[in-house]
Order: C-alpha cells, then structure tokens, then sequence
C-alpha cells in the first residue's frame, strides 16, 4: 500500500477518534479536500487547536481519490531542485519528517533508492550539475558510481557513470 494512502488511515483515525461527535451541524474549522494536503491540515491543526470542533468536506465518495490516490507513492529526496530555495528545503525536510512519522508509528514503507545515469555527453554534465544540486540540498546518501557498479544494479544500463541515492544499492 502506497506510504500516503497509510499516513491518510493513520489521520483519518486520529481526526475521528479525537472528535466527541461526528455528526455535528456546527464547526470551528472546515477543511475543503480529503487528500493528502487537506487531511494533513486537519491533523495539524486538530494537534495544535485539540479543542476544535472539525469537518473535512470531501466532493468524491472516498478520499484520496483524485491526485494523492493515484501517485507512485515516491517520497521526494530533493535532489533536483534550485539549492536554497523553499521548495529544495520543504522537500529534504519533509522527507526526513514523513520518515520519522512512519517509523514512530510503525507505519512500513521501502527505501528503494535512486539511480541516475547520463547516456551521453550532454547529459553527463546536467548529471554532475544535479549531484552537486543534490549535495547543496543535504541530500543524504548521495554518492557518484563507476559503470561497473550500475552494471551490478541494473544489468541493462550501458553508461560511463551516475550516481545514488539512498544506500539501498
């Protein structure tokens, strides 16, 4: 099961075991979504505002249904992204936090890896900028590979070298 399906689970649980009724008509707070973004939003503000009375509005019959239910389920390292930006920061920051939330309620998730390689010489040098975006992010685990070891990890990928993420490899 995809790692955002089972963080929805694990709020949708907190979000109904911490309200006392359900079925009310009047609410502190409403949420318009019942994704990823709008369940996370309601958990927050359900952990920081307990007290709170509230209500995630969801248009389809079930949640997740539309963008968080149909992604890969890939938790971003933030190797790509302009270094310094908010977005290359989030992105480190919440992987490690999505990590933690998992491992604290044993929620079970793979860390696969990555493997990027450069097929020619064009992008061999996109390749060295991208490993060098992913060192100014904090990306961990990041560590450049000769062609003999991407031939161990993937028999059928002819190149001079690349790199990985994640020590899965």
């Amino acid at each position: 099961m995809c790692v955002c399906i089972v963080l929805i689970i694990y709020f949708l649980y907190y979000f109904y075991s911490s309200s006392e009724n359900v079925f009310s008509k009047e609410y502190d707070v409403v949420v318009v979504g019942g994704g990823i973004v709008g369940m996370a939003t309601a958990r927050e503000i359900l952990l920081r505002h307990p007290q709170l009375k509230m209500a995630v509005l969801e248009k389809e019959n079930n949640l997740a249904y539309h963008q968080t239910g149909h992604n890969s389920g890939v938790i971003h390292a933030g190797i790509y992204y302009q270094p310094g930006t908010l977005k290359a920061k989030l992105c480190v920051e919440g992987l490690n936090l999505t990590y933690k939330y998992c491992d604290e309620h044993s929620i079970p998730y793979k860390k696969c890896g990555k493997l990027i390689v450069a097929t020619n010489p064009v992008e061999e040098k996109r390749l060295d900028d991208v490993y060098e975006r992913g060192k100014n992010n904090s990306v961990k685990d990041l560590e450049m590979i000769s062609a003999e070891k991407i031939k161990e990890i993937e028999p059928h990928c002819l190149v001079k070298y690349g790199f990985s993420s994640l020590e899965r490899f």
